[in-house]
């Protein structure tokens, strides 16, 4: 293996250009990493990738709030991977979150979950995706609050889902910088919350991406992604990387 000193680029993405800095970005040697185990993936792979990355987004989110049951768990990862979100928060201060991967097909792979238990976890949640710059809108079945179809994206937005039978719990709402609804016509007072997630989530992502032209995940963090999802695709990552690392410390020495 050979390797070059100088700050460099992961070429097969096409991400970078040479000379980046690398106080500001990946490390050389992740930069170098990439490059090597993308050598392991097929051309269409790695073209995939690409293509997936550049329409990945988050200015878009989801928080679940103590969903219990595999089968809505998992179709709502599956809606959130198809939609392109990239982030998906999870609280469960009732109940552990499981998924069924005949459901999810292994999306949540794909997905940063983040993941907060305790009986504070809504705070510490809200508190995050408010530091990041998040408008938080907990989705209720009550249309005394605002239609989810008239909200803007001028900023980022997170929507906050809850079990079908008890909802949100009363802090999600009330800790939320707004509640909002899906219009409904018929007799039934609630969709599925998966079915929910997906009519809130496939609007908002038309609007986000159709409406906004800042909306991509910042080309160092799809760099990331792209060294996280190619470690998960190669069979036997840990050995090859335990191999490259050794073969770049014997080349610093």
């Amino acid at each position: 293996m050979v390797f070059e000193t100088h700050a460099f680029t992961v070429n097969s993405l096409g991400y970078f250009s040479y000379g980046l800095s690398t106080s500001d970005s990946m490390t050389e040697y992740e930069f170098a990493l990439s490059e090597y185990l993308s050598s392991f993936l097929t051309d269409s792979r790695r073209c995939r990738f690409r293509d997936v990355l550049a329409n990945r987004t988050n200015r878009l989110t989801a928080v679940l709030v103590n969903l219990f049951q595999q089968h809505n768990a998992s179709a709502v990862l599956r809606t959130c991977e198809a939609l392109g979100l990239q982030d998906v928060y999870i609280v469960e201060s009732e109940y552990d979150f499981e998924t069924n991967s005949e459901i999810s097909l292994g999306t949540d792979r794909w997905l940063n979950l983040h993941q907060y238990g305790g009986d504070d976890a809504i705070d510490r949640v809200y508190s995050v995706l408010r530091r990041k710059g998040y408008r938080i809108l907990a989705t209720v079945p009550t249309e005394m609050s605002r239609s989810a179809l008239t909200i803007s994206y001028d900023t980022p937005v997170a929507f906050v889902f809850g079990t079908e039978k008890e909802g949100l719990p009363h802090l999600a709402v009330e800790l939320a910088d707004e509640a909002v609804h899906l219009p409904m016509y018929g007799f039934v007072e609630s969709f599925n919350v998966s079915v929910a997630a997906a009519l809130c989530l496939h609007h908002a992502a038309l609007r986000i991406r159709s409406g906004t032209s800042d909306w991509h995940i910042p080309e160092l963090e799809q760099a990331r992604l792209f060294l996280d999802w190619t470690r998960q695709s190669i069979p036997g990552a840990d050995a090859i990387e335990r191999r490259f690392e050794n073969a770049w410390e014997g080349s610093r020495e």
